[in-house]
This record gives C-alpha cells, sequence and structure tokens, in this order.
C-alpha cells in the first residue's frame, strides 16, 4: 500500500483493487509515477529487488481484496500504526495471522 497511493486514506476493497491493478503495471514494466517515486526510495540497497517485491506483494493484496471481501468493504492502510495505547503495532498482517485472527473472533462470538 506505501507506494500505490492507497495509504491513510479511507478506501473501499473495489476502489484499492482499482489502484493495485494500475500500480502493478508500473512496478512490471518498470515505468511511471509510482515505480519512479518507488525507486527514489532506495528501500534495502542498490541490489534490492524493489519492483519485482512491490510486484508480488501488490499483486496478493489486490487478489486477496478481489477474492476476500465485498466490493465496498472498507479498508485504511495505516503506515507506522499505533494501538490504542499508543503503543507501535505490525500493520502487516500475512493471510494465516488474518484467518487465524477471524477464527477466534468468530469463536469467541459463539461463546
Amino acid at each position: 500500500a506505501m507506494f500505490t497511493e492507497i495509504a491513510e486514506i479511507p478506501i473501499t476493497a473495489a476502489a484499492a483493487v482499482v489502484a493495485l491493478r494500475a500500480s502493478l503495471d508500473q512496478f512490471r514494466s518498470r515505468d511511471g509515477p509510482l515505480y519512479e517515486r518507488m525507486m527514489a526510495t532506495k528501500m534495502g540497497g542498490a541490489n534490492y529487488p524493489l519492483s519485482r517485491i512491490s510486484a508480488m506483494h501488490t499483486y496478493r493484496l489486490a487478489t486477496v481484496l478481489e477474492h476476500m471481501f465485498e466490493p465496498e468493504a472498507k479498508f485504511f492502510f495505516a503506515r507506522n500504526g499505533v494501538d490504542s495505547a499508543g503503543e507501535h503495532i505490525d500493520c502487516e498482517w500475512t493471510l494465516g495471522a488474518f484467518v487465524a485472527e477471524a477464527h477466534l473472533l468468530a469463536n469467541m462470538a459463539a461463546v
């Protein structure tokens, strides 16, 4: 989300997928304003395959949003998130962590 202009704004799953797919095209072709801005950060150093890794993560997020959420589902992709106590949280969930959390919440609701 960081390089795709969907971070830190309320956004629906459908709108996020459109933005992610547009970003993905730029990351794959290594051309465009989002690609140039991403590469200007020099994250990971000169030998780090940032565009390839960003393309992979962008594709995965777009696919998860398309297949696991209704188009009108609302999201907020936080940068450097904090919890209610002001402590920093890891805002990057794996799909497995998401599913485990969903199962936990479902089980708690059933009790």
